[in-house]
């Protein structure tokens, strides 16, 4: 996992509070493409640019019933037997419509999505088609640390547990 980041960017009103000081124990953010009164920016590790995670969220940990990995294993003539991880986000019922509607724009512009633990950005991915259900599958290549790479059904089954604990 990468290092939490807090926000504290000084504004004119002050600094801006830490995504986790704003109650975001887990969200799904639009990497905004330019500065806004909606947008915050997320200082990343080592040499990269800030990122820019445009709010309100795209969904939230209120807005989840459960996450659940899923590894299925895939035969490549060129690797052999594959085994691949997601993790598949399940939303509230009362939530579904928002989420469909918040993400249309962001697969219309190829917009990034970012996925926020405690107050990091633990991956930034972009996702590929319309969520037409109540759930949402995001493989967690896109999420794992260098290194982790070797275990992924062992950290996909850590990190759906880590999100399941912050659903209220």
């Amino acid at each position: 996992m990468t290092d939490t980041f807090e926000l504290n960017e000084e504004s004119a009103s002050g600094p801006e509070p830490s995504l986790t000081s704003l109650g975001f124990q887990f969200a799904l953010c639009r990497v905004a493409r330019a500065s806004g009164p909606d947008v915050r920016h997320v200082p990343l590790p080592g040499d990269a640019p800030a990122l820019a995670l445009q709010f309100p969220a795209l969904l939230e940990n209120t807005d989840l019933t459960r996450v659940t990995a899923v590894t299925r294993t895939i035969w490549s003539t060129s690797r052999g037997r594959v085994r691949t991880s997601s993790l598949v986000l399940s939303v509230r019922p009362e939530a579904v419509a928002r989420f469909q509607a918040a993400v249309q724009p962001v697969l219309d512009h190829g917009d990034r999505v970012a996925l926020v633990l405690h107050g990091e950005v633990i991956g930034v991915l972009t996702l590929s088609a319309p969520v037409t259900g109540d759930e949402v599958s995001v493989d967690s290549a896109a999420l794992l640390s260098p290194g982790e790479e070797a275990e992924p059904v062992a950290q996909t089954r850590n990190l759906a547990r880590q999100i399941n604990a912050t659903l209220s």
